[in-house]
């Protein structure tokens, strides 16, 4: 500010000096004034719009997640020929997810929701009735924390379609190390075969 007014008062200053000289008719006062005028609405102009704030704008990543690990519990079953299970914990899933619109996990079988006799690496024929029984399937919250409200979950549910569990309502954070045991249950069939039976659950997680 200081120095702007230095420079004001020189340029007053050379205004009087020059007023008195007429060079070839031409009056140089005005020709003087009006140049300086130019000048000092220059030189005053950055103080006139000088800015008193500022901004920086801000961004960070965070990177996408969404996963899901499956332990096996190494179920022990009965001779199903002569005595059901109840609740049996086949293995438990554990998710981790950011998604703010949530997410669902599927539950699948790929026999259907049946075990059926498993021999020389191949499936035996499910038209006969001695080489499948029925199951069902529950899931049951255990640790870890859930970033939505609780879901839904299965209780003695057939699996002779896929089940959709979705995790998408009252989001309110991010879903870290959340666990679910998956048990089956299934009553005895005195008609079956002997043998092994088996089926394939899968568990798949997907954002919404």
């Amino acid at each position: 500010m200081a120095k702007c007014k230095s420079i004001l008062t020189a340029i007053w200053t050379h205004i009087f000096l020059t007023s008195s000289y007429i060079v070839k008719g031409i009056c140089m006062t005005h020709i003087t004034r009006s140049l300086l005028a130019s000048a000092l609405v220059l030189a005053t102009s950055g103080v006139l719009y000088a800015a008193t704030s500022g901004t920086q704008d801000l961004s960070a990543p965070v990177a996408a997640i969404n996963t899901l690990a499956v332990t096996d519990a190494s179920p022990s079953l009965s001779d199903l020929g002569t005595t059901g299970v109840s609740d049996v914990k086949i293995c438990d899933i554990k998710l981790n997810n950011n998604s703010p619109t949530g997410f669902k996990v599927t539950l699948s079988s790929a026999k259907s929701g049946k075990l059926v006799r498993y021999a020389s690496g191949a499936y035996a024929d499910v038209t006969k009735t001695g080489n499948w029984v029925n199951y069902t399937v529950s899931a049951v919250a255990g640790s870890g924390t859930l970033g939505t409200a609780a879901p839904t979950l299965p209780s003695g549910g057939s699996l002779s379609s896929d089940i959709d569990i979705s995790f998408d309502t009252s989001i309110d954070r991010s879903t870290i190390d959340k666990v679910y045991d998956v048990k089956i249950s299934t009553s005895a069939k005195d008609a079956l075969f002997n043998g092994t039976f088996k089926d394939t659950i899968t568990a798949t997680i997907a954002d919404l």
